[in-house]
Order: structure tokens, then C-alpha cells, then sequence
């Protein structure tokens, strides 16, 4: 009992994300829960950046085609396209390993995010509709893990939880990123309207909104992870065009993959301070 005559609290007064990292040490490392919330993360960087490791293979393996497409479209001598081939290549791949293995992370998730940027101004003349709504929700999610190296910087500087959850630009970050992964919706619109997809549609369309919004983000985010999975592997089956090597559906196939990356890191993290489901959680 305190000095003033008022009962303690059972349990100290400690962040839910504390509670939880101690229940699951509680639990014991054989515990498969425990095991599946600590590889989550790294799953979901992997789906992340796995667009750009795709990319990269690309590159090399079509490097005298692109160095071609430069030269014709670019109107560069072959040096600078050259370069241009070099730099592509090295932009999509370094910055993969540090994001990977936890090193200056922030500083490769800018990378990156450039590089998407620089890909729609190069390949200008072959970005369709489609490509640009997959490409923008990949910089959301691309947003998304650089918030969430915030939120790691802001944790081991403070060693308190309870600083990341009133950050705001932290906060705003989650939530411009969230608004960017509804785009994913508009590079679907493409294929044949039957009843079945358009009810896939609006079911996708009231999941969007509900992450976007930050409200029931976490189930929202299951939802729809399983949700792309299926859809990625229906419509962008790469693997039976005739070798295996169909440039579109690859490409698709994997930036959607780089999506559902993002939907895993809010499974991972939640949906930030500015989200409908922050607001409640205070009251």
C-alpha cells in the first residue's frame, strides 16, 4: 500500500510490447508462438526486399539489353549507359544485405526508396497505370520499415517503450505508409471484372480502408496478406510460361510479394500513434 492509503497495483505499470516481450521469455525458447513472433519480422523484411532482389538478378542478366535501352531511348554512349546498367544493379542489391543483417538500415531503406523513384523515371516509355500504383505501394511499405527503425532508434536510445508510441512523426510515417498500400488495390483493377473478383475488390476495398485508417489494423493486415498470396499466385504464375522466364509476371509476382511485406511489418509493429486504433487504446 502507498503512503497516501492507495492499494499498488497488481502488476507494474509497464507498456503492453513489455508485457508481451516477458511473457513470451516466460514461455521458454522451445515455445512455437514465441519463435514464430520473433522470425516475423525478418519474414517480412524478406518479402519486403525481395522485389529488389528479383530486380537485381534482372539487371545482370539482361544488362546488354538495357545497356541498349539506354542508349536508344536516353540517347547515352554506351560508357554512361554502361553506368547507368552498374548503378542500377548495385542500388537494388547493397542496400538488400544491410536492410537484412540490421545494418544502417535507414540509410538502405532511402536507397531504395530512390531507386523506385529513379526506375519509373528510366523506363518511362514501358511504366503503365498498373506498374505506377504497385511501384507506389511499395514506397509505402518502403516507408513502413523505415518507420519502424525509428521506432528501434527511439526504444534503445530512450530504453522506453512508451516514447515510441507518443512519437509523432513516427506516427505520421505509419500512417502515410498505410495510405500508400491502398494504391495496391488500383493494380488490380486490370484484370476481367467477373462477380467473384469484383467481390474480391470490394471485400479488399473495405480491408484497405480499415488499415489505411489505422482500425482493426492487425486482423485487417492477416486478412489481407492471405488474401494477396492467393491472388499472386492465380494471376501471376511465372513459373509455367515457357521457361519460367515471363518478365511481367515475374516482376508482378514480386512486387506484390514486396507488399505483403509491408502488411506483415503492421502485423509486426501495429499501426502507429495516428491510427483509430492508437485513439481507443488510450481511452
Amino acid at each position: 500500500m502507498d503512503s497516501d492509503g492507495s492499494k499498488e497495483p497488481l502488476l507494474p505499470r509497464m507498456p503492453m510490447a513489455t508485457y508481451i516481450q516477458l511473457f513470451d521469455k516466460s514461455e521458454g525458447s522451445g515455445n512455437k508462438t514465441s519463435l514464430f513472433r520473433r522470425l516475423l519480422p525478418h519474414i517480412a523484411r524478406l518479402c519486403l526486399v525481395s522485389t529488389f532482389i528479383e530486380g537485381s538478378f534482372r539487371i545482370y542478366s539482361e544488362s546488354t539489353q538495357l545497356t541498349q535501352y539506354f542508349q536508344h531511348v536516353w540517347h547515352t554512349s554506351e560508357g554512361v549507359a554502361s553506368v547507368l546498367v552498374v548503378y542500377q544493379f548495385l542500388s537494388h542489391i547493397v542496400p538488400v544485405f544491410f536492410i537484412m543483417f540490421r545494418y544502417y538500415v535507414g540509410p538502405a531503406v532511402i536507397v531504395l526508396g530512390v531507386t523506385v523513384i529513379v526506375q519509373v523515371i528510366l523506363y518511362y516509355i514501358v511504366v503503365t497505370f498498373t506498374f505506377l500504383a504497385r511501384d507506389i505501394s511499395v514506397f509505402g511499405a518502403l516507408i513502413l520499415l523505415y518507420a519502424e527503425t525509428l521506432e528501434e532508434k527511439k526504444y534503445f536510445l530512450s530504453g522506453s517503450q512508451e516514447v515510441t508510441d507518443n512519437n509523432r512523426p513516427k506516427g505520421y510515417m505509419f500512417c502515410t505508409g498505410r495510405f500508400l498500400l491502398l494504391f495496391m488495390l488500383f493494380s488490380l483493377i486490370e484484370y476481367d471484372t467477373s462477380f467473384l473478383q469484383l467481390l474480391d475488390i470490394v471485400i479488399a476495398i473495405v480491408l484497405l480502408v480499415f488499415v489505411t485508417i489505422g482500425y482493426k489494423t492487425t486482423i485487417s493486415s492477416i486478412i489481407l496478406v492471405f488474401w494477396l498470396l492467393m491472388l499472386n499466385f492465380i494471376l501471376h504464375p511465372y513459373w509455367t510460361s515457357p521457361g519460367g522466364f515471363d518478365d511481367f509476371q515475374k516482376y508482378s509476382f514480386y512486387q506484390t510479394l514486396s507488399v505483403i511485406g509491408g502488411f506483415l511489418l503492421l502485423i509486426c509493429y501495429g499501426p502507429g500513434g495516428v491510427s483509430v486504433d492508437y485513439h481507443y487504446k488510450k481511452k
